[in-house]
């Protein structure tokens, strides 16, 4: 087969501006599907699935990778791997794409479904999700991964970070976004480890991890992630959790609040009222015992057990 070289699109033919246009069928290989073809041309990928490129050689220049350029889609997490030449790319570890980077001269990349998203759950029901493990630096950790908004700022107090273990929160650490959303149903879901004081499992992981407005970030501050001790408690602190992930579901139709510990069904409480739970701004602060983050996830429906049980399992593949 002769050497793909130079700018590349795959999955659409009409009006393309690379120089070469390719389908996805038959060069695209995994554990995906490739559907419809021409304009239409698209990938499937279920849970865990993946999909991986031909080789381009790109030359020695600065790299940069769109997804749905020409056509709508859900996001994936968009990876790549380079080297001097074929061999080496191949041999290459894959790194998660999160802006321009300089090839060694060839390049593949590699999608995989978003660890935020499921079978029916879109990026348009996702407001926001921030990967703080393995993120590649403090900066990427404060993406939003669903799209150019709603991005975490980094205040004085902010966590520490570190690229396994994710943020690295001590009593009072804030990171700030701003979400205005006006919606009928809410989900949060958050990843965690290393509570060191375990007696505090619940004050400080159950009512700790919370979302408050940035105008109110103290113990008397409205809660969602979290489940806090006030307004109100979903989660019991026995068996206690030093790491694992927490979630809570809202209907703001049933004023029905349903909180999960790991991928179980923990409790549920009702008439909540809705500026309690959902408020325009929040923050992710985290009180206690040192705590470390790795994902965040935040929905604007209210999710199945099921939908979260599948999302915390690829949280927890991260």
């Amino acid at each position: 087969m002769s050497e793909i070289i130079g700018s590349t699109s795959w999955g659409h033919t009409t009006g393309t501006q690379e120089g070469n246009v390719r389908t996805f069928s038959g060069n695209w290989t995994g554990t995906g599907f490739v559907t419809s073809s021409g304009d239409s041309e698209k990938i499937l990928l279920s849970s865990q699935a993946y999909m991986e490129s031909e080789i381009v050689n790109t030359g020695a220049n600065s790299i940069q990778l769109l997804q749905n350029k020409y056509s709508g889609g859900d996001t994936g997490i968009l990876k790549y791997r380079s080297g001097s030449n074929v061999v080496n790319c191949q041999a290459a570890g894959w790194q998660t794409y999160s802006g321009s980077f300089a090839s060694l001269g060839y390049t593949q990349l590699r999608i995989e479904q978003a660890w935020w998203l499921t079978e029916g759950v879109s990026n348009g029901d996702t407001i926001a999700a921030y990967q703080a493990k393995g993120a590649g630096g403090y900066s990427n950790s404060l993406n939003n991964l669903v799209e150019d908004a709603c991005n975490l700022t980094a205040p004085s107090g902010a966590p520490d970070w570190d690229n396994t273990y994710g943020w690295k929160y001590q009593g009072g650490d804030t990171l700030y976004a701003n979400i205005v959303e006006n919606v009928t149903g809410f989900t949060g879901i958050l990843m965690f480890s290393n509570c060191s004081d375990i007696s505090q499992t619940k004050a400080c992981l159950i009512g700790g991890c919370y979302i408050s407005p940035s105008t109110d970030t103290g113990e008397g501050g409205p809660y969602v992630v979290g489940f806090g001790n006030s307004p109100f408690s979903l989660c019991n602190s026995s068996p206690s959790m030093a790491s694992g992930v927490i979630a809570v579901t809202y209907n703001t139709v049933t004023d029905l609040v349903i909180g999960y510990r790991n991928d179980d069904f923990e409790n549920q409480v009702s008439e909540i009222e809705a500026d309690l739970i959902y408020p325009p701004d929040f923050s992710l602060t985290i009180g206690g015992p040192d705590i470390y983050v790795q994902t965040f996830s935040v929905y604007r429906k209210v999710l199945t057990s099921t939908q979260i049980a599948k999302i915390i399992s690829k949280m927890v593949s991260l």
